[in-house]
């Protein structure tokens, strides 16, 4: 069941990572980036149980604030130019 779990993951990073770069707008861009940031925390959290170590939630946690100040810096940044 794990091993399902991580194949829908990465076929939700894959289609994320294409938005990402063949994106139409800078806006579609910015979603997909946070969306692919998402992604990798779930990713981060499924390791979790997979490898029964409960260092990879704090790395999870630690990822998830800095993708958010991420997002924030780069939405202030696209305030600004547009």
């Amino acid at each position: 069941m794990m091993n399902f779990a991580f194949a829908l993951t990465g076929l939700a990073l894959v289609l994320s990572l294409y938005r990402l770069f063949k994106g139409p707008q800078t806006v579609d861009r910015m979603v997909s980036l946070d969306a692919v940031n998402m992604i990798v925390v779930g990713l981060i959290a499924m390791l979790t149980l997979h490898y029964r170590n409960d260092l990879f939630i704090d790395i999870a946690i630690v990822y998830a604030v800095l993708a958010f100040l991420e997002t924030t810096v780069f939405a202030r940044y696209l305030e600004g130019r547009l």
